[in-house]
């Protein structure tokens, strides 16, 4: 389990947030950014569960490891309303060891390239609806 605050940066490197741990229990964590003005938030919810994937050609159970990685935040307008932006990232890894650690990280970084384009072109694109 990550007992540890978490640090995060956007695509330059630039604007480092650190989430400072609130909850931790066996199933996951939730951190938030502290210091921010009144009326924002930024938080950081890891989740992990086991899920079950069928069976394998020997009939037994077939499993695999789920990780939620997920950011809100949160801002208040000028009603006094709280409306939340929140990012999903779900990783589901088969439990066999096919995949390394390294494979999975760049995975991972497939995401980071088709969002953090030099030009947002393509994050425009998902955002306008196109598929």
């Amino acid at each position: 389990m990550l007992t540890t605050n978490l640090s995060t940066s956007d695509f330059s490197g630039a604007n480092v947030r650190v989430y400072d741990v609130l909850t931790l229990d066996p199933t996951g964590s939730k951190r938030a950014v502290a210091g921010l003005a009144l009326g924002l938030q930024q938080l950081l919810t890891i989740s992990h569960q086991k899920v079950g994937r069928g069976k394998n050609a020997a009939g037994n159970p077939v499993y695999a490891d789920r990780h939620l990685i997920r950011f809100d935040d949160v801002k208040t307008n000028a009603d006094g309303i709280e409306k939340v932006l929140t990012c999903y990232t779900v990783l589901e890894v088969p439990r066999d060891a096919l995949f390394s650690v390294t494979d999975v990280q760049s995975f991972t970084g497939r995401t980071n390239t088709l969002l953090n384009g030099s030009s947002f072109a393509n994050l425009l694109k998902i955002l306008n609806n196109e598929s």
